[in-house]
């Protein structure tokens, strides 16, 4: 703004409605006629070839993969570097999932309960809507009825596995 309006007002009334150092003004000024350092450089390079290795993983690849191809290229740059360049351009890998053990056999025949809050457990109101938690800890099953402000224990009933 100060660069732009300089012929209609004087440079130092500017910097001193804008707060800001007149030396500061001249610094940014010259910094901007100077054009990019060399780290400035070196980043915009390393910044497109980061983008070019990852759209051609099909954007699966993140910074480790990335760092081996680019090593493979002759790059010398670290993993941390990497993963930086990622995150300054909004780039992420996929990541598989982990493999997550299911501890309940599913019957797909059995009644599914209707839910009648809609998922919505957060009325507004204190005891509208109750919830309950069932906990499986060496071989019992804990049930607790919860009340949802407070998270006060109403009632335990507790049952070995297997017992009718």
């Amino acid at each position: 703004m100060i660069e732009a309006e300089k012929a209609t007002y004087p440079v130092k009334r500017m910097c001193e409605c804008l707060e800001v150092s007149r030396s500061g003004f001249y610094k940014w000024r010259k910094s901007r006629e100077r054009g990019p350092t060399p780290a400035q450089q070196r980043r915009a390079e390393l910044d497109a070839k980061v983008a070019k290795f990852h759209a051609a993983s099909d954007g699966v690849y993140g910074a480790p993969r990335i760092l081996a191809d680019l090593r493979d290229d002759g790059e010398r740059v670290s993993r941390k570097t990497v993963a930086a360049s990622l995150r300054r351009q909004g780039l992420a890998g996929i990541c598989p999932r982990r493999f997550a053990s299911a501890t309940t056999v599913v019957d797909l025949d059995a009644a599914v309960p209707k839910d009648l809050v809609k998922r919505r457990f957060d009325t507004g109101i204190l005891n509208r809507v109750w919830t309950s938690d069932i906990e499986r800890r060496e071989a019992l099953f804990d049930r607790t009825g919860v009340r949802d402000h407070r998270r006060r224990v109403i009632a335990v009933a507790r049952q070995k596995l297997g017992a009718a």
